[in-house]
């Protein structure tokens, strides 16, 4: 099973295919939801870190002990015009949208990009290369003109690169054997790992944010206990409840609980369907347990954007 490079021979059973084997178009939305993808999380971030600090400053500007009422009531003026400015900003760019957008568009071509190379419907094995190759272009063009919010973030880097690769017209051409391996090394088996080791990864980011939170809880509940016993009144309550609050809108905006349930029922799906294409011995077989495969990832996609928009 090879390609031939020049003069060298490779074995298409040892490679993988690459971020640059994929059509220009995947890159570029793959670049742009991940850059999208930080930013929100960034001012997401910036966010509660700022209403943190506003919350342990706010009882000092009330409060004429040690003469820190002035620079306090200066401070909260500052950090609430810096609350502003980055709510604004996430606003206007809308990262959210954009990091949705063009996820959307990546996962949409990878999944007709595996079509394509494993010669399933609309590309199967009946077609010319040439023909195939047409209808790949235009369903990727329709892809991309779904999402027109985001066309200006990708036009840049559309300016260079092939939709299809000479990579993925020499996958195509391999026989059913070579071609089922491939799919089974670098597209099933590479997916049920993502999305076990995602599964775990959520799993145990929920769990440290829930001890958090209730170290948290426990805390003020501790502060508001000693000061009844002293007679004192406790300025730390405040900050205490909003790092609660804080904490749990962290944990909402990145869904751990539900993205770790959903991961691991895909995983399972994977996991079934890579033994079902170990026993695959015809085009048709092969063919089929493709279709479920892409189904089943582009699924979980189309779950994961309707959760994120609601």
């Amino acid at each position: 099973m090879t390609l031939i490079e020049g003069s060298d021979i490779v074995h298409l059973g040892e490679l993988a295919l690459e971020l640059q084997d994929y059509p220009i178009s995947y890159q570029a939305s793959d670049s742009c939801a991940v850059r999208a993808q930080e930013h929100h999380f960034l001012f997401v971030r910036a966010r509660i870190i700022l209403l943190i600090a506003i919350s342990a400053i706010a009882p000092f500007a009330s409060n004429q002990t040690f003469g820190l009422r002035t620079p306090a009531t200066a401070s909260l003026a500052i950090f609430f015009i810096v609350l502003l400015a980055v709510t604004a900003i996430a606003d206007r760019r809308k990262f959210n949208m954009i990091w949705f957008s063009c996820r959307f568009i990546a996962e949409s071509v990878k999944k007709e990009t595996w079509n394509f190379i494993m010669k399933v419907q609309p590309y199967d094995r009946n077609l010319g290369d040439s023909v195939a190759e047409g209808v790949f272009l235009d369903r990727t063009k329709k892809i991309l003109a779904s999402q027109p919010t985001v066309a200006d973030k990708l036009a840049p880097h559309l300016k260079e690169g092939d939709q299809v690769t000479r990579f993925m017209k020499e996958v195509r051409k391999r026989s059913f054997e070579d071609r089922r391996q491939f799919y089974v090394q670098n597209r099933l088996h590479d997916q049920r790992t993502w999305y076990a080791d995602r599964t775990k990864s959520n799993q145990s980011q929920e769990s440290k944010w829930q001890i958090i939170i209730w170290m948290l809880q426990i805390a003020a509940f501790a502060v508001v206990i000693i000061g009844i016993i002293q007679n004192l009144f406790v300025n730390s309550i405040g900050i205490l409840t909003t790092a609660v609050a804080a904490t749990t809108s962290w944990i909402s905006a990145r869904s751990y609980l539900e993205l770790s349930r959903s991961y691991g029922l895909v995983t399972q799906e994977l996991m079934s369907l890579e033994a079902q294409l170990g026993q695959a011995s015809s085009e048709e077989e092969l063919e089929q347990i493709v279709i479920d495969v892409e189904n089943t990832i582009s699924r979980e996609h189309t779950t994961w954007s309707t959760r994120r928009l609601s």
